[in-house]
């Protein structure tokens, strides 16, 4: 559901990884039906199914790779909006990215939405120059469901539009931090 929210708000998701990935596992996928159904009789192919072995597991662990480095804990990476301000002042920020956190047996769901850095050496900045998460009092998942599991909609997807909404507004208007934190960068 965040992510049709972000859309509808005008941010378009970015793809690339999310294609990189595919394009991972289809290899892999290709490796596995060669080496299911190639021409060679058992025990003389034993070379040829190795290799699809080795190049599956391989492709198997570049995938791990790059959700671990690349994806971290964001369901959605997006453009930051072509009319924007912002935009056009900080030429760091490549883009908007959108995380959630549940631990596991708490009911503390966090969303968080922030800003994206390129990876520049003249920036030094580590942290995102604009981040917003969902209010403290508004952080338990029972705050979005009934007591028999039903799904609030209309509750969470306002709240979604009241975080993207406060992020736009910091976006905007970087306060005297954030805005000297930019003035480094540059």
């Amino acid at each position: 559901k965040v992510m049709d929210i972000m859309r509808e708000k005008g941010y378009a998701e970015t793809t690339f990884w999310s294609n990189i990935k595919l394009l991972i596992m289809a290899t892999a996928c290709g490796v596995a039906l060669f080496a299911q159904f190639n021409p060679w009789e058992f025990p003389d192919n034993r070379l040829v199914l190795g290799a699809c072995c080795f190049i599956y597991a391989a492709m198997s662990g570049l995938l791990q790779l790059v959700v671990s480095v690349v994806d971290k804990d964001f369901i959605m990476f997006c453009q930051t909006k072509k009319d924007s301000k912002a935009q056009q002042k900080a030429k760091t920020v490549t883009g908007v990215g959108v995380r959630s956190d549940l631990e596991t047996y708490d009911h503390n769901y966090k969303l968080i939405i922030e800003t994206l850095h390129a990876k520049d050496e003249s920036s030094k900045q580590k942290t995102p120059l604009v981040r917003v998460e969902l209010a403290a009092d508004k952080t338990s998942i029972g705050n979005y469901f009934d007591k028999n599991g039903y799904f609030y909609e209309e509750i969470f997807e306002e709240e979604v539009t009241k975080l993207i909404a406060q992020f736009e507004a910091k976006f905007e208007k970087p306060g005297k931090k954030q805005a000297a934190e930019t003035k480094k960068a540059k």
